[in-house]
């Protein structure tokens, strides 16, 4: 493949502004611009970039106001003529883009379960031993601890795992649709949302200072949401599952994870649900159950970013104007990637927090 790169702009007014040590502006001046950075040549979903911001208002009048003074008329103000003046906010990413392609793959595996029936069962006893160590008499804050315990690891689950078995018919329904589209020439092809984040400042610019001066509150707003595109393609021939019945019968193994596999025994493994706050071993694991035959021909992660900046009119009371301005900024990007477990270290929800905390309380 070839790398291109495309760019557009458009121009508008800038206005004028003189006194009696001359005249500045008379031209025109950006007002937006588009960049596209891709590939050409065959196949798709190649690396992209495409990045563009744009502006409206900002302009600057003042009526004659004495000999000596700098008058305006329509004048752009010269904050707008550097874009780098509006950039993105900071927003720190929690995952990288292996992270997110690993989770993304685990969520559109046509082998996902939906209720994975054979590590609630297998789990269906420490259920039982639990709700009979409840029992015993402890000391109250030992008692809230369990409590805790039981509830987080205990009847959470089972309740989530009841209440998601009373819609698995739903759910079969839609993977055999999913079958159904795994078995043309495209494959199974999703893209998932996987995280998003924003923020909000508020400061103060200055947007002209030649001539007159002119300082603002700007707000500025950026969100970043970033999603992955995931193809699956079938590892084998599956025209057997043209054959009646068979398909809906694949789709319900796949929704009630009926099988036995490597995801099944991390599940099992004693404190791998703590491993998998710091880890992503269990959701890599999720990627690779193999219940409906299906590879991973193609993950990609794209991110898109907005930032908008935006400020009042102004007016000095003295003849001196400015309509407010409003700045938008906006990148998109899209890499391929690859799934794999990785090490991390998150910050730790409350529910997090609290289950270490109870479990504090038991070992003491």
């Amino acid at each position: 493949m070839a790398p291109r790169t495309r760019s557009m702009t458009d121009v508008f007014p800038q206005g004028i502004r003189w006194s009696t040590s001359g005249t500045v502006g008379g031209g025109m001046v950006v007002n937006r611009s588009r960049t596209c950075s891709d590939q050409t040549g065959p196949g798709d979903c190649a690396p992209l970039a495409i990045s563009g911001w744009n502006h409206l208002g900002g302009i600057i009048n003042r009526p004659v106001a004495g000999t000596f003074a700098w008058k305006f008329q329509d004048y752009v103000a010269d904050i707008l003529l550097t874009p780098a003046n509006f950039p993105h906010q900071t927003i720190a990413l929690p995952y990288t883009n292996v992270q997110l392609a690993t989770m993304a793959a685990a969520r559109t595996n046509p082998s996902r379960p939906y209720v994975d029936v054979p590590v609630s069962i297998l789990e269906l006893g420490d259920v039982v031993s639990l709700l009979r160590r409840s029992g015993k008499q402890r000391r109250f804050g030992t008692k809230t601890a369990q409590m805790n315990i039981e509830y987080q690891f205990g009847i959470a689950p089972l309740v989530s795992d009841i209440v998601k078995l009373l819609n698995a018919q739903d759910q079969i329904n839609r993977r055999v649709l999913e079958l159904e589209r795994l078995r043309t020439k495209r494959g199974l092809r999703r893209t998932v949302d996987v995280w998003d984040g924003s923020v909000q400042t508020v400061s103060n610019k200055f947007c002209q200072s030649a001539g007159v001066t002119i300082s603002r509150p700007f707000t500025a707003y950026t969100t970043i949401t970033q999603k992955v595109h995931c193809r699956w393609k079938p590892s084998v021939d599956l025209s057997y599952l043209s054959v009646p019945g068979s398909m809906r019968a694949l789709a319900t193994r796949a929704v009630l994870g009926l099988t036995v596999d490597f995801s099944t025994a991390w599940e099992m493994i004693p404190w791998s649900w703590l491993i998998d706050w710091f880890t992503d071993v269990g959701t890599y694991l999720k990627t690779q159950r193999n219940i409906v035959p299906a590879t991973l021909s193609g993950v990609h992660v794209m991110k898109h970013t907005k930032t908008d900046y935006s400020c009042p009119d102004y007016d000095s009371g003295t003849g001196i104007k400015m309509t407010g301005i409003n700045f938008h900024r906006e990148d998109k990007e899209r890499q391929p990637s690859f799934v794999s477990p990785v090490a991390h270290f998150p910050f730790l929800s409350g529910r997090q927090v609290g289950i270490l905390a109870s479990l504090a309380v038991l070992r003491s």
